[in-house]
Order: structure tokens, then C-alpha cells, then sequence
């Protein structure tokens, strides 16, 4: 019972921090629009460090894929608000289960390779990337992109940069307890497990390609947000703007 108290402590102690960390991030950014730009930088680089830290420090999984991932995000909301006229967060909808799918299916292809060559394999994939946006301009906007993005809206409401900036913390901070849980959790166990003795993992009945594969998409998914975010605040898109060296 002591045990479960002190653990119950810590997380109240650890919801408080964040409250109050978000709390000050906010009040220091307020209305200035430099201080704005440089906190969407932060969610959308956070993001990215989180979606790569679910399959590498949990699973081991080194994957240099994620600039392709946060384009799929930040394009998939410029087709949307650019190209139709459905709802600006039906893109960030796409992104999420477009890069989680491009994951899975680069996981099942590399499943047998790990290390320096998934890690290579990967690159490959960002770089191919890369230069479809540039060869699709029909698509794409080719090297210039696209812009004129339409506002996000929610419930009949345009969402303000300010608003855009307060929930875009708001996403990290949520991501990252959620992260923080599933690390804590059973499955976050086993899939640390799966990268240090996936044999006894195997052993066991648990896939542990399955669990790559998994992890790989949630990274890629929780990484499209952050592309995503960072498309709808810059109201412009173009091939250069996740170069592969975002990563490194």
C-alpha cells in the first residue's frame, strides 16, 4: 500500500510540473510573434524526438525515416486545405494514418535487418522522398511547394495562432505522459525486452516483429503531428522544408 502511495505522489508531483511548466511556456510566449514561431519549433522538433524515441530507446529500432513522416503530416494538411474543401483537420487525420501505414510497410520489409542497415535502408526511404515532392508537381507544388493554406478550424471556429500555439504544447505535453505511461506499462516492458532479449520474447508468444512494426507506425504517426502543425502555422509548404538532416 506504501508502495502504491508513493507512486500515486509521484504522478500527481509530475501532473503539477507539467501543469505549471505549461503554465510559464505559455505566459512567456504570449502574444509576441517571434516567441510564437519559436514554440511551434518546439512542439514540432519534440514531436519528432518523440515519435523516434518510442521504437529506438524502447525497442531499438533505429529508423531515419521521420522527415518523410513530418512531410506526409505537413503535406497531407496543405493538399486538404489547399485541393479541397474538407475540413483543414481531416488532413492531420490523413497524416497520421498515412505515415503510420508507410511505416508499417517499410517495418515488414526491413524486418529481417537491423542496426546500421535499417538505419541506412531508412535514410534511403527519407531521400527517395525527398525527391518525389520535388518530381510530382502536379502534386506537390514540385520545388516550390505549396501555400495559401487555409485556417484551421474546429466546430465552426478558425482557429488563432495563439490557440494554435497553446494546443500544440498542449499535444506535446500529452504525447509525452502518454509515452511516459506506456514505458512504465507492461507492454512498454516487453517491448524493451523485445530489444535486449528478443529471444525470451519470442519464447514467450509474442511476436517480436509485431511489436517493431507497431512501435515504428506509432513513432511515425505521433512524428506527421508535428509536421502537420508546423504546415498550418506557416500557411506554406515546400520540399526543403523536413530535409533529411532534421534527424541527425
Amino acid at each position: 500500500m506504501l508502495s502504491l502511495r508513493k507512486v500515486q505522489h509521484r504522478v500527481n508531483l509530475s501532473t503539477v510540473g507539467a501543469a505549471g511548466a505549461l503554465t510559464l511556456g505559455l505566459v512567456w510566449v504570449g502574444s509576441n510573434p517571434f516567441r510564437q514561431n519559436l514554440a511551434v519549433l518546439v512542439a514540432m522538433y519534440s514531436l519528432l524526438a518523440l515519435g523516434m524515441y518510442l521504437p529506438l530507446n524502447l525497442g531499438g529500432a533505429l529508423s531515419l525515416a521521420y522527415a518523410a513522416y513530418l512531410a506526409i503530416g505537413g503535406y497531407s494538411v496543405a493538399l486538404i486545405a489547399t485541393k479541397t474543401h474538407w475540413p483543414v483537420l481531416t488532413g492531420y487525420v490523413i497524416g497520421i494514418v498515412v505515415s503510420g501505414a508507410l511505416a508499417a510497410a517499410l517495418g515488414l520489409i526491413t524486418r529481417r535487418v537491423s542496426g546500421f542497415h535499417l538505419a541506412a535502408v531508412t535514410l534511403l526511404f527519407g531521400t527517395a522522398f525527398s525527391t518525389f515532392l520535388i518530381a510530382e508537381p502536379g502534386i506537390t507544388g514540385g520545388v516550390v511547394g505549396l501555400s495559401g493554406l487555409r485556417q484551421l478550424s474546429a466546430a465552426g471556429h478558425t482557429v488563432t495562432i495563439e490557440q494554435l500555439v497553446i494546443g500544440s504544447i498542449i499535444v506535446v505535453l500529452i504525447v509525452g505522459v502518454l509515452i511516459n505511461r506506456i514505458a512504465k506499462a507492461p507492454i512498454g516492458i516487453t517491448i524493451r525486452a523485445m530489444r535486449d532479449v528478443p529471444i525470451a520474447i519470442e519464447a514467450v508468444g509474442v511476436s517480436v516483429n509485431t511489436l517493431r512494426i507497431v512501435s515504428l507506425s506509432v513513432g511515425a504517426a505521433v512524428a506527421s503531428v508535428g509536421g502537420a502543425v508546423f504546415a498550418t502555422y506557416n500557411g506554406t509548404i515546400g520540399p526543403d522544408t523536413f530535409g533529411v538532416e532534421l534527424v541527425f
